[in-house]
């Protein structure tokens, strides 16, 4: 083969190299910065999941949703809130967490349900204040 042959050969090896970890490794989802596609309490999460578990986990499965509710627990050193005792958040930031009581809301990512704790799980979350 000659030299340009070669050349050409080699540079799309390399941009093709460069698509696939493009597309392989993307980049992280910023959670905070997404529309939420619901705001729900506790309450209307426990009873969308009660009718259809299955219909509640694909609707809401790794989407970004609003969670309101009473603190029930919380833990600063873990970034862990749990929510009337039937969601737990674990918060991206948190250099306060309220307090046990408290009326929150959060923003995060649905992860689906625990059955073994029985509690709904968000990740990647942050505390909306207003």
């Amino acid at each position: 083969m000659n030299r340009k042959k070669i050349i050409i050969i080699c540079s799309v090896a390399i941009l093709l190299g460069i698509l696939g970890y493009q597309y392989v490794y993307k980049g992280h989802r910023d959670i905070s910065s997404e529309d939420a596609v619901a705001t729900l309490s506790v309450a209307q999460l426990n009873d969308q999941y009660t009718q259809s578990a299955e219909k509640t986990t694909q609707k809401f499965l790794d989407q970004t949703i609003v969670i309101y509710g009473k603190a029930t627990s919380s833990d600063l050193k873990s970034k862990n809130l749990l929510i009337d005792n039937g969601v737990d958040v674990t918060l991206t930031l948190a250099e306060t967490i309220p307090a046990a009581g408290t009326e929150v809301r959060v923003k995060g990512r649905y992860v689906g349900f625990d059955d073994l704790l029985e509690q709904h799980k968000i990740v990647d979350a942050t505390l909306i204040t207003e």
